[in-house]
C-alpha cells in the first residue's frame, strides 16, 4: 500500500501458486523481501521466494516441496525457515538456514514439525513444534537444541514472538504464555 492502507497492490501469488498459501514474510536490512509458501496439493510447491525490487520481480530461493511455515532473520542476515513437512514423501520437516551471502540452504535439524521460529537479540533460536511438543531453543546458532517447556501448558504451541523487553510469548489453543525471563 502506498496510501496508508486505503488501496493495495498484489505483488505475489495468484495463478503461479495454486494450492499454496503465503505463510510468512520477512524483510532484511537491505530491503530484500522473503516469503515462505506452504503447498499441500502436489509436487513442486512450497519453498521460499525473494524479491530485491519491492516485489516487482521474484526469484526462487530454495526448499521446493517443503511446507515452510515460518521465517526469521538473525543479526548476521541469515534467513531461517521452519518447515512443517514435505509435499513430496522424501522431504523432511525441520529447521533450515540460508547463510548471508550463500545460495544453498543448510539443514539445522530434521524431524520436528515446526510451526514458528523466533530469534532474540543474543542470537538464540527458538521454535515451536508438533514434535517435540513445546518450545525448543538453540544457544549456539543451531548446532544443538533443547526443549524449554517448563511451565507451558501441555500441547502444541503454534506462534511465538518476543516483546521489546525480550520476553517470549507462545500460543497454544486458547492459551497465551509468557516467559519468566
Amino acid at each position: 500500500t502506498y496510501d496508508g492502507g486505503l488501496t493495495w497492490d498484489s505483488i505475489i501469488g495468484g495463478e503461479n501458486h495454486i494450492g499454496e498459501y503465503v505463510s510468512d514474510i520477512i524483510i532484511n536490512d537491505e530491503g530484500t523481501i522473503y516469503v515462505s509458501y506452504v503447498g499441500y496439493t502436489g509436487a513442486d510447491q512450497g519453498g521460499v521466494f525473494y524479491s530485491e525490487d519491492n516485489g516487482v520481480t521474484w526469484q526462487y530461493s530454495g526448499l521446493i516441496n517443503h511446507m515452510i511455515t515460518s521465517l526469521d532473520l538473525n543479526s548476521e542476515g541469515d534467513v531461517f525457515a521452519g518447515c512443517w513437512g514435505g509435499v513430496a514423501s522424501d522431504e523432511w520437516p525441520g529447521l533450515y538456514v540460508l547463510r548471508n551471502g550463500e545460495t544453498i540452504w543448510d539443514t539445522l535439524i530434521t524431524g520436528p514439525q515446526i510451526g514458528d521460529v523466533a530469534i532474540n537479540s543474543e542470537g538464540y533460536i527458538f521454535f515451536t513444534s508438533q514434535w517435540p511438543l513445546g518450545v525448543s531453543r538453540s544457544k549456539d546458532n543451531g548446532e544443538t537444541f533443547e526443549l524449554i517447556d517448563e511451565g507451558l501448558p501441555p500441547g502444541y504451541h503454534n506462534n511465538i514472538v518476543f516483546d521489546n523487553n525480550e520476553y517470549l510469548y507462545a500460543t497454544s489453543g486458547d492459551n497465551l504464555s509468557r516467559s519468566i525471563n
